[in-house]
């Protein structure tokens, strides 16, 4: 049986938003939301070239 894995940066962005979303350290909180947001549009480009059926993935970083 083959198992289908997300792509590395999917998965990043994903965990990139959760630690901003859910940092408890002001000092930190500027620059987790500074890393979320560039991971964000990092896969946002990057959706833009790769061909293939991403809408669930695109509607979610839409929604952000």
């Amino acid at each position: 049986m083959q198992t289908i894995s997300r792509p590395a940066n999917t998965q990043r962005w994903r965990d990139v938003y959760a630690a901003a979303l859910f940092e408890s350290d002001n000092a930190k909180l500027a620059e987790r939301i500074a890393d979320a947001e560039g991971a964000l549009l990092l896969r946002a480009q990057e959706l833009s070239h790769v061909a293939g059926d991403h809408i669930e993935e695109e509607e979610a970083l839409d929604s952000l």
